[in-house]
């Protein structure tokens, strides 16, 4: 269950928003463990979780999976006091570092089904795989498919980041442009890509340290 919340649900949390620290096992209990989910407001709270909640990774897969293995769970509201929010670990919830010096190479084909995920700035599920997440850096980069006629938000993000377009065609900013571009983003910079119209996108999206997402009023 750990595996899965660090392979597949964290990533999704930290796509719509949120910020988790852990899941940290019980020395204890072998069956429990203690994890963190931090929100940039009250406000916020309730529309993420129902972003993941309400979203298709865990309506149609994680909670059949994961609901079978859960004998007890609270959940406990406390209040950041101490500025916890803008001192997050940026390795937290993330996989267990690995040497530096290895070689990362995982297969992919243009036709392979992606986990869905849908992230506050879309008005319907993407597909997003998590290629490879640094536990030095937090930098995370991603295999994203934008079905034909998605609706995208103008948006921000915190990090650096880097689109390379891989098929199809992609609209960056009121740009069109087509596989093998090459896209980079400054920091915090507000910005707006959706597939062409008539189409669907893949291309690798790589966030130079965490990734999270915040919609930009026109």
């Amino acid at each position: 269950m750990i595996e899965a919340l660090r392979s597949r649900a964290i990533p999704v949390h930290r796509e719509i928003g949120m910020k988790v620290l852990g899941p940290f096992p019980s020395n204890e209990d072998e069956d429990t463990f203690v994890w963190l989910r931090a929100f940039p407001d009250a406000e916020s709270r309730e529309p993420m979780k129902e972003a993941f909640y309400g979203g298709p990774l865990w309506t149609e897969k994680l909670e059949a999976e994961l609901m079978p293995l859960i004998a007890h769970y609270e959940s406990v509201l406390v209040e950041d006091t101490v500025g916890m929010w803008d001192s997050w670990p940026e390795s937290a919830g993330q996989p267990a570092a690995i040497d530096d010096a290895s070689t990362v190479i995982v297969e992919t084909s243009n036709d392979e089904e992606l986990p869905p995920s849908q992230p506050i700035i879309y008005d319907r599920p993407i597909g997003l795989r998590l290629l490879h997440q640094d536990p030095s850096s937090g930098e995370e980069h991603y295999l994203v498919r934008y079905p034909a006629g998605l609706g995208v938000q103008r948006h921000r993000h915190t990090a650096v980041h880097t689109i390379v377009v891989l098929e199809g065609s992609l609209v960056v900013n009121g740009q069109v442009v087509g596989p093998g571009t090459y896209c980079h983003f400054p920091a915090g910079q507000p910005m707006h890509h959706a597939p062409k119209a008539e189409g669907p996108c893949l291309f690798l999206n790589m966030f130079h340290g965490p990734a999270d997402v915040y919609p930009v009023e026109d």
